[in-house]
């Protein structure tokens, strides 16, 4: 296998083992934790946004004209499908809180302007039954933002690239400290959050260009050892807190919101390259990795499904209705078998998404390619 493709297979994977523990996470099986030595709210949404600005290309931000071009591909791509399920989920909401038998009250916002068009991208929760979808809104401004920094350095001498990073990390720090002491919405959680993945974006391309020659050189059980050891050395002097990336919950110091999450990045990459040339055989991780967008975009409706089934079944005397209703995550089974919702929500998404593959998508990726074709020829 040659470097570029073992390369695009190692982080392919890495991709969709990321999305299996952001499900994971939501529906609280701590199977991958190793132990809660790795809580998945350490590092799970710096790792998907890593992984995304590993690829990027510095062509892209070349010149004005490449950077619209990239901003009107990812508009295309991400926003617009992003903006579409979120007026079908805001229609979903509105029928499962004002006509559904079980009356939901998870503070969904109401179907308007706003709720639509601005609050995805950081000022609350939005329609609650696509929330885990915020990931795909802050993405897009992550990338228009770096593509846009990126140009704007472009002409800098070589040494631009620490120059740049080091900029992320400071805006990154100091939207944390001043969201600790502001009290809107907005500063308490859409901008830290975006500046934040904004900075694991931009560290993504820098480990590839700086660091991962270096990074290869270093034996796995020696990497292992190393990160097990300054993983415990940090629970040790700040205790094991989570970093909830979504609502900008950023606790402790703040070398240790940045050591958790690069340890946690750095012990998967590590872990997923051992592993490659067994797991490329895998085609659920593939499959999972290629089906991203779904599988963030709608677990949250799934899981919901799979709770009314376990209650509509009696099987559970301890499932808690009021909950239910109130809370998109709810759990009713026992910690060993909260695996079933991940399970679950891998089958039913699973085998739409291969539903769709074989019957529609060449449909519309047709005509995506017009509307992409006629949208570039008036550049």
């Amino acid at each position: 296998m040659k470097k570029d493709s073992a390369v695009n297979m190692s982080f392919r994977l890495l991709t969709g083992i990321g999305v299996l523990l952001v499900i994971f996470g939501h529906y609280g099986a701590q199977h991958l934790t190793f132990g809660g030595l790795y809580p998945y709210d350490t590092y799970h949404m710096p790792l998907f946004f890593f992984i995304s600005g590993y690829f990027f290309k510095i062509q892209n931000s070349s010149n004005l004209p490449h950077v619209f071009l990239y901003i009107r591909k990812k508009a295309l791509h991400l926003l617009l499908p992003y903006l579409a399920w979120n007026l079908v989920y805001g229609v979903i909401a509105q029928f499962l809180e004002h006509n559904s038998i079980y009356r939901f009250s998870m503070g969904s916002a109401s179907l308007n302007f706003r709720s639509l068009l601005l609050t995805p991208f950081g000022l609350g929760e939005g329609y609650i039954y696509n929330v885990a979808g915020w990931f795909l809104g802050a993405l897009f401004l992550v990338q228009v933002f770096n593509c846009l920094f990126q140009w704007l350095l472009h002409k800098l001498p070589a040494g631009s690239d620490h120059l740049l990073i080091a900029l992320y990390l400071v805006l990154s720090c100091a939207v944390i400290v001043i969201s600790r002491q502001e009290s809107s919405s907005l500063w308490q959680c859409g901008i830290p959050r975006n500046l934040y993945l904004l900075f694991w974006y931009g560290f993504g391309r820098f480990y590839r260009c700086h660091l991962e020659n270096y990074d290869a050189r270093l034996p796995f059980a020696a990497s292992l050892v190393i990160n097990v050891v300054l993983t415990c050395l940090m629970i040790s002097l700040f205790g094991n807190e989570l970093e909830i990336v979504y609502l900008s919950s950023f606790i402790g110091p703040l070398p240790y919101i940045y050591i958790r999450a690069a340890l946690g990045i750095w012990f998967w990459l590590r872990l997923v390259r051992l592993l490659t040339p067994i797991l490329e055989h895998s085609r659920f991780l593939i499959f999972l990795a290629d089906h991203s967008f779904s599988f963030m975009m709608h677990q949250g409706l799934v899981g919901l499904v799979f709770n009314m089934l376990l209650l509509k079944s009696r099987l559970l005397p301890e499932f808690d209705e009021g909950i239910f209703c109130t809370a998109i995550w709810y759990t009713a089974l026992p910690d060993t078998l909260k695996v079933l919702y991940p399970l679950w929500i891998c089958l039913v998404l699973g085998s739409l998404a291969y539903l769709y593959d074989r019957f529609a998508a060449p449909f519309f990726k047709e005509q995506l390619h017009c509307l992409t074709a006629r949208s570039f020829s008036r550049l």
